[in-house]
């Protein structure tokens, strides 16, 4: 003899139901990525990207803020797309060292000081663990794909604009 269950519906299993709830909530954004107002996400899987312009040039970054952020910085990536790079952002200035480890896409790094002029520009090749360093202290510093900035005829000297949102979202670090 079966016992009816609470419902009074024989058989009834809640448990069949959580793959349609999970679904529901996700579809409702209870599992989609959050991005910040002015932001342009890329794929699901990928951070916020932020525009800024590098002298006339449009960029779009993802931003390293954190000492972990800055740390991991573009690693394991095995590609970027056009017209994208990473902008690492610091405290102070202060002159600034980047080596390839675990990177395997060619780099090429802008060093910007706190008047956001491009000061140093650097090509860098996948997975070289020697350090390059600033010529003098920055406290920005801008990844592209190699080739990005000489492609653009950006030079040192260049000034680098932050897009209002970008401005906007620095306020709150």
């Amino acid at each position: 003899m079966s016992h009816p269950s609470q419902s009074g519906v024989t058989g009834w299993r809640p448990q069949a139901f959580l793959p349609i709830v999970l679904l529901t909530v996700c579809a409702l954004g209870g599992c989609s990525e959050r991005s910040e107002p002015g932001t342009v996400t890329t794929e699901l899987s990928r951070p916020p990207v932020w525009r800024l312009e590098v002298g006339s040039h449009p960029l779009e970054v993802e931003l390293a803020l954190t000492s972990e952020e800055q740390q991991r910085g573009l690693m394991y990536r095995t590609s970027l797309d056009a017209n994208h790079g990473m902008l690492f952002i610091y405290d102070d200035e202060a002159r600034r060292g980047f080596y390839m480890k675990n990177t395997y896409v060619p780099l090429a790094i802008a060093f910007i000081d706190r008047d956001r002029v491009i000061r140093d520009i650097r090509e860098m090749k996948p997975l070289d663990e020697n350090t390059v360093w600033s010529g003098r202290a920055t406290m920005y510093v801008l990844e592209a794909n190699s080739g990005w900035f000489a492609g653009h005829g950006i030079t040192p000297g260049t000034k680098v604009t932050f897009s209002p949102e970008l401005e906007e979202r620095l306020k709150f670090r």
